[in-house]
């Protein structure tokens, strides 16, 4: 299949809100003001003053032109997706939250039809059964193939909630979803690094854990700007870390979104089954981690106890909360009688 074949209807779909650039998912200051309803003079001023102080580096951004309706040329700044996601926070707008809901989607979208995309750069000649087949309920063949690849690559260890969040994007991007795999429950035990080595008794902290991680290439740190907002009303320019899975690590877990960052912070989170893996994994960098001077909080031995009182710890917190869940259900039962009785 073409390249340029299979990447026409995508580019229509988004209305070119993301494309390629040198193989590379870009945006623009353009297309920008269209989606969060801000002047584009506005933009580039923000996005200037964003690169004069820093803040957007020389690998975020590309000046570039376009031609206005009388053809003249006219300035724009490009961005990578890196760029976009910094920039956002600091761009406004009247339609600012629906336009950095409607950004990364696409630029989520644009990753996995590149990989899709660079899959079928590899494959072999000769047409794979599964692709010869066509789905009468997807409208656009080449939808459907992009779907089928990305199902395949992204989904080889199902897992209900990330189908669930690239269902929604599909739909969002007017794309069927019959392509992708149906949830399962073989992986539905997953939790926190925290939880995970709270049950197992680890004397690791989740930050010497991660770090841990980091070396055996299971995770790597990402950067956001912060969401706090001065006196001024200005938002701050301080860039907050996080931890998301490589595409090696993420046979152990997935990247869950952070709601009120809209969905550009995530934190890792581990399949239960899988989480001996990563354990093993990380066992050379924990010896080297030992022979450098490091001393674990507790031995190995004590692992057992140490797991049972963050169980029994654990237990407590979750009856006290579904008490206070039972009080509410019952406070609100009785205001709503008393409503009603009002009201008669």
């Amino acid at each position: 299949m073409d390249r340029g074949d299979l990447m026409k209807p995508l580019q229509s779909r988004t209305d070119e809100l993301v494309r390629v650039r040198d193989g590379e998912a870009v945006t623009d200051s353009v297309a920008i003001h269209r989606e969060f309803g801000r002047r584009h003079g506005n933009i580039l001023a923000s996005l200037d003053e964003l690169i004069s102080d820093g803040t957007l580096s020389q690998l975020d951004f590309k000046p570039a032109e376009y031609r206005d309706e009388q053809g003249k040329p006219r300035r724009m700044i490009e961005l990578t997706e890196r760029g976009a996601l910094i920039a956002m926070p600091f761009i406004g707008g009247r339609k600012s939250k629906d336009g950095q809901v409607r950004l990364v989607s696409a630029f989520l979208l644009m990753r996995e039809h590149l990989r899709a995309l660079e899959k079928h750069k590899t494959a072999a000649t000769e047409p794979k059964p599964e692709l010869a087949v066509r789905d009468t309920r997807v409208a656009d063949l080449h939808l459907n193939v992009a779907a089928l690849d990305i199902a395949k690559a992204r989904f080889n260890y199902d897992h209900d909630l990330y189908v669930e969040k690239m269902g929604t994007i599909f739909r969002e991007q007017g794309i069927s979803t019959a392509a992708l795999p149906r949830p399962t429950t073989t992986l539905a035990g997953k939790a926190s690094a925290t939880h995970m080595l709270g049950m197992r008794g680890s004397s690791l902290s989740a930050k010497r854990f991660f770090e841990l991680c980091k070396e055996a290439g299971i995770v790597v740190q990402a950067q956001r700007p912060s969401m706090k907002e001065g006196p001024d009303g200005r938002r701050s320019k301080v860039l907050r870390n996080f931890w998301r899975f490589t595409p090696v690590g993420e046979q152990y877990g997935f990247d869950e979104p952070v709601p009120r960052t809209g969905g550009i912070e995530t934190h890792c989170v581990f399949y239960e089954d899988r989480f001996a893996d990563v354990m093993r994994a990380i066992a050379p960098a924990y010896k080297r981690l030992l022979k450098s001077g490091y001393r674990p909080r507790w031995p190995v031995e004590d692992n057992p106890k140490h797991a049972d009182a963050y169980m029994d710890a654990f237990e407590r917190r979750r009856r006290e909360q579904e008490e206070r869940n039972a009080a509410r259900r019952e406070r609100d039962a009785c205001e709503a009688v008393e409503f009603e009785n009002a009201m008669r």
